[in-house]
């Protein structure tokens, strides 16, 4: 009976240190709602916030943000698990000790009615470490075996879509299978920005101009594929002018530019923000951004990593067509910038998740100078934008990867 309990509650650690909201959601639908759906009356899920094994003391902030005390004695178990393992083979008998801050925390026991402690009876952890090596694993394997763009159609009968790549050069479409039985669906939530947070999902909730990213394989010719994962969400762009810059609240004011409306950008923890290098916004249009006529590549035809081809450039697709340009690659290029860095009257490129004020947008990603750097190419840009419907050419900056 205990290994069963400890099988089932190792899975749920792992499950929710890379998806939080998966798990939630089934809290909800099993009637268990709560203001911290990572507090429930007999565990509480968050990160070590500060160990003191001198005091026998564990503090943990859970997933929502509140602080919990666990309160620890003699017979307290802790143990160490690795991210995805679904039972305890492996797992590793440790002490307080051996938990860092930062690790991923599941503890097991009694909650008080106030939810501000909980006597734990188990303690079962995921390193920080060991969840920055799984998601550096994910997010190569996103990147060298997964595809991103706009849903254009949808064959519910079949269960196939229609996907426009994203690329600088002419719109280029894929047919996506997903009628296999084994194929996960997750989702956005709205004012989610956490590709992590991604709930369960299915193909009847997907929409045309829905932005979508799935895990998989290419047929030999590059015009169908066959995912294991697809993740997809509702996402608008924005183009403004920034009016002011509040660090202390993490938000930004801009003037939208398609409307002229006065908006407020949310800067959460999650939110990336980067600007375009000066020497891409001054350099000649003659580079090899998708096609362009010249094809030498921006800065001397080398990515800002030193690896030859133009910047964005994916070398290794295998639909046929040399240089397919991956937005995605183009912005992890460019560097991080704060809030602070932000000034009044430059230009803004933001995507964000529809939420339910019209006039308060959640930040997915904030790139400063990435209008100006598309003015340079107004054939592809135009084309870009118009074959993904988004407003004014912008680029989709919608989905990344974990």
């Amino acid at each position: 009976m205990m290994k069963k309990l400890w099988i089932v509650c190792c899975f749920a650690a792992c499950a929710l240190a890379l998806n939080p909201a998966a798990v939630a959601q089934d809290q909800k639908a099993g009637g268990g709602a709560q203001p911290d759906k990572s507090i429930t009356p007999n565990r509480v899920i968050g990160e070590a916030l500060a160990v003191d094994p001198a005091a026998t003391r564990l503090t943990i902030k859970a997933d929502a943000g509140q602080t919990v005390n666990a309160l620890l004695d003699e017979k307290t178990v802790f143990l160490r698990t690795q991210p995805g393992a679904t039972d305890l083979t492996g797992a590793t008998r440790i002490t307080l000790a051996g938990i860092g801050v930062g690790d991923r925390v599941l503890a097991l026991g009694r909650v008080a009615e106030d939810r501000k402690s909980i006597v734990a009876r188990q303690i079962i952890v995921i390193t920080k470490a060991a969840l920055a090596e799984r998601r550096a694993r994910d997010r190569e394997e996103w990147r060298r075996r997964g595809i991103a763009g706009v849903i254009s159609a949808l064959n519910p009968q079949a269960k196939e879509i229609t996907l426009q790549l994203r690329s600088f050069g002419d719109a280029q479409a894929l047919t996506i299978e997903a009628s296999g039985k084994d194929v996960v669906f997750r989702r956005y939530a709205p004012d989610s920005v956490r590709f992590a947070d991604a709930g369960p999902s299915s193909f009847t909730e997907l929409k045309i101009g829905d932005q979508l990213r799935a895990l998989g394989e290419k047929s030999a010719g590059g015009a169908r594929f066959t995912p294991e994962e697809i993740v997809s969400g509702s996402f608008r762009t924005l183009i403004g002018q920034v009016a002011a810059v509040n660090a202390a609240a993490n938000e930004i004011k801009i003037t939208d530019r398609q409307t002229g409306k006065a908006l407020t950008i949310v800067i959460s923890k999650d939110t990336v923000l980067r600007r375009v290098p000066e020497e891409f916004t001054t350099m000649k249009p003659q580079s090899g951004y998708g096609g362009e006529k010249g094809g030498q590549g921006a800065a001397g035809g080398k990515s800002p990593e030193g690896k030859p081809g133009s910047v964005g450039q994916d070398n290794n697709n295998k639909n046929g067509k040399s240089g397919s340009f991956d937005p995605q690659r183009m912005l992890e290029w460019m560097p991080l910038v704060t809030l602070a860095d932000l000034k009044p009257g430059e230009s803004l490129t933001v995507s964000t998740v529809e939420g339910g004020d019209p006039t308060r947008f959640t930040a997915i990603t904030v790139v400063a100078g990435l209008d100006a750097f598309l003015q340079m190419f107004p054939r592809k840009r135009s084309a870009f934008g118009a074959s993904l419907g988004l407003p004014g050419g912008a680029l989709d900056l919608g989905i990344g990867i974990p």
